[in-house]
């Protein structure tokens, strides 16, 4: 039985076919894809617009299917007090939602929300003004409208489609708009016959520009908006053959597509639209942003340490008061950039949050280290009670940001978790470094015995429900600290950090890179079971100075590894960078999971400065992002500069590079989903111009300011250039 619902009187007015209809609309009417216009979608003047065929609605963005092209609505929402009508606020395109908003059940008197819009059309050139319109994917429910622009006899039985083809919009040319799970995409499909040469867009309403990594890149004031081509394909009967397409800018208002070879098959190019936002985080004391992550749906989680009484927390949330000194915080955000929540976490010392590890239902993990009593722990957790002067911590979350669990970690000397990763089946694993003798390795584990030195590295894991499955030691009789720790792809995890240890870090297999300690320190990784048995582990650095400070998995069966080194012969040939340049470079290398053996490795240098890479993740496409960290070589408080350089997995070639920041900010770390990135910066010496219009906060309020930037979609630049 079909469905269909009646919007009466104003409820309409949001369907401003300038403005597009937002999701409120598509939550009352119970509708999906792209919604036919039957008569009942109006301009700003009431008038009837029939130069919009269907509408889209979207999370951040909405998109009009028009007569000679589409177009990209973008919105930000902002929350006001008391607000209740519809209607537009001078200057931007505002629009008040609260009628909507109460028409579907929202307490009366509860916070209007206004949204700010930008509309960009993109037009065929040349195209076929007669092209045939095909939707296909037809909704079952449908909705009836009554308003004052369709009369009383309404508009009826107006249903949603998943698929539009605009045929022959150019000769054996197709443009076919897609709708679904993973949100819109439109397809370019050249048929036998059909010229790619003749497909192109004109550009109104933003400036367009082609981006490092090839992505096609809107910005106006205010905003900006990233389109890339995740994959196109050429079709020769039943085979499907992957095709390198490439945006060609012209005249710097249109573009179109470039492949490297004529093709002989139907030819399908499919670009996607991404979004982008920014915002710090922080109120008018010193608050540290240090890790940030994502769940699947894109909701992103930034973590760090506060010592602002204020902008913060949310009621609701766990804790919702400033208790003392620093106290550690989580946020969530919407994919849209709106907060959803925030919570600080601590007790009446000193409460530092270093690591975040976020599962992909969003329920999340926090860690660092901790000098409170209280505050901590939970009734039955692992530890329930300070043991020394600074112990770890752990704690779980829903994502709520209720807690769920939290435990100390730790003996009777310093420790502190610096690294957390989220397992498929819930389980978390840990790092850190440590200077205690007890109560950090469990029984039969690999490495039960503390090695000396200032402190030893740690590791472990524990299960989604707060109990340690296993926990062991890792260093010499040196100093070593273990910096990050990531999955295999199962319950196996590797481990990465620095050592000045000459015994106490190798387990050698055949083909393990280096078995031989180099001096001053070295980088090193290793490999551990599921079960906690070390399958391997290997220095990797020269006779300088060498650090790892991030490692992730490469499906199926390779690791990466980033940090900073001041040795020489780290490079590969084939390599992008053999040579390192200057005084300190930052590395890039991969291992194969098996032995430890070396697959290639390059330096990462800026200008003859101090480099390092601090933070490297793996996107779906197999690219490694990296974070690169650049500080003049001059004496005083100069700015640090932070890049964002993406990286061929198979080669260790550079495929792009962007700056992420113009003064200021300590090296960012990096998380994704697969597909989106985030990353979280600590601002040093304040700054400006790093939010986006409308962001959550668009201004660094204390001492130190933490921003944390979205970068949705599987581009692996942000869209936020320096200012």
């Amino acid at each position: 039985m079909k469905a269909s619902r009646n919007l009466l009187d104003f409820a309409l007015c949001l369907a401003f076919a300038a403005l597009a209809l937002l999701p409120f609309a598509v939550s009352a009417a119970g509708t999906y894809g792209f919604t036919e216009n039957k008569g009942q979608i109006h301009d700003q003047f009431h008038n009837p617009n029939p130069a919009v065929k269907y509408l889209l609605n979207g999370g951040g963005m909405n998109v009009q299917l028009r007569s000679d092209g589409f177009a990209y609505d973008t919105y930000v929402g902002e929350e006001k007090e008391g607000k209740k009508v519809i209607g537009l606020e001078g200057g931007d395109d505002v629009m008040d939602l609260q009628p909507i908003v109460d028409l579907i059940g929202r307490p009366a008197g509860s916070l209007a929300n206004s949204y700010h819009f930008h509309r960009i059309d993109l037009r065929f050139v040349d195209g076929n003004p007669d092209a045939e319109i095909v939707a296909d994917g037809r909704s079952e429910d449908y909705t009836n409208y009554y308003t004052d622009v369709t009369g009383e006899a309404g508009v009826t039985f107006v249903h949603s489609y998943s698929t539009v083809t605009y045929r022959n919009v150019w000769p054996n040319i197709d443009v076919r708009f897609n709708s679904g799970e993973d949100g819109f995409k439109y397809d370019v499909i050249v048929r036998p016959g059909g010229r790619l040469n003749d497909v192109r867009f004109e550009v109104q309403g933003a400036e367009i520009s082609e981006h490092v990594r090839g992505d096609l890149v809107f910005t106006w004031v205010g905003g900006s908006l990233s389109e890339l081509i995740p994959r196109s394909w050429e079709e020769v009967g039943r085979k499907r053959e992957p095709v390198q397409g490439r945006y060609d800018v012209r005249n710097g208002n249109a573009f179109g597509f470039h492949v490297p070879h004529n093709t002989t098959g139907t030819l399908v190019i499919d670009p996607a639209p991404t979004v982008s936002w920014a915002t710090y985080y922080g109120g008018s004391n010193v608050d540290h942003a240090a890790a940030a992550g994502l769940d699947f749906p894109g909701n992103a989680y930034l973590s760090g340490s506060a010592k602002s009484a204020t902008a913060i927390a949310t009621a609701g949330a766990h804790d919702a008061t400033y208790n003392a000194d620093f106290d550690a915080y989580a946020a969530k955000f919407s994919p849209a950039g709106t907060r959803l929540w925030g919570t600080y976490y601590g007790g009446s010392g000193k409460d530092e949050a270093l690591a975040i590890a976020v599962a992909t239902s969003g329920v999340f993990t926090m860690g660092g280290y901790t000098t409170s009593t209280t505050g901590i722990a939970t009734t039955g957790a692992h530890r329930t009670a300070l043991a020394g002067g600074e112990d770890a911590w752990l704690a779980r979350f829903t994502t709520a940001g209720l807690r769920i669990w939290g435990t100390y970690y730790g003996g009777t000397g310093n420790d502190r978790i610096n690294g957390l990763a989220a397992g498929s089946d819930g389980s978390i694993a840990y790092c850190g470094k440590t200077s205690s003798t007890i109560w950090i390795a469990s029984p039969y584990s690999a490495d039960m015995v503390y090695g000396g030195g200032a402190s030893d590295a740690f590791l472990g894991r524990f299960t989604s429900a707060g109990s340690r499955v296993w926990g062991c030691y890792l260093g010499g009789s040196a100093d070593d600290a273990a910096t990050a720790v990531t999955f295999l792809g199962s319950n196996a995890i590797a481990v990465c950090g620095s050592t000045g240890s000459s015994s106490g870090i190798v387990t050698s297999v055949p083909g393990l890179h280096d078995a031989t300690y180099g001096g001053d320190t070295d980088a090193f990784i290793a490999h551990y079971s599921a079960a906690g048995g070390k399958a391997w582990g290997g220095y990797y650095g020269g006779n300088g100075s060498d650090g790892a400070s991030s490692i992730t998995f490469l499906p199926p069966n390779n690791v990466a590894l980033c940090g900073r080194t001041l040795s020489s012969g780290m490079g590969t040939s084939g390599a992008e960078q053999p040579t390192g340049l200057g005084y300190s470079n930052g590395f890039l290398a991969s291992f194969t999971i098996a032995s430890g053996s070396r697959n290639w490795s390059t330096y990462s240098s800026l200008n003859g400065n101090e480099y390092a890479l601090g933070s490297v993740v793996t996107l779906a496409d197999g690219t490694l992002l990296a974070t690169g960290n650049e500080k003049p070589l001059s004496t005083g408080p100069l700015p640090q500069r932070v890049y964002l350089n993406s990286y061929l997995a198979s080669s260790g070639i550079m495929d792009g590079s962007m700056d992420l920041t113009t003064s200021g900010q300590t090296t960012a770390h990096l998380s994704t989903n697969g597909t989106a990135i985030t990353a979280a910066l600590t601002f040093l010496l304040g700054g400006s111009g790093f939010a986006t219009t409308g962001a959550h906060q668009t201004t660094a309020a204390g001492s130190e300011g933490a921003l944390a930037l979205l970068v949705p979609g599987t581009s692996a630049m942000p869209l936020l250039s320096s200012a």
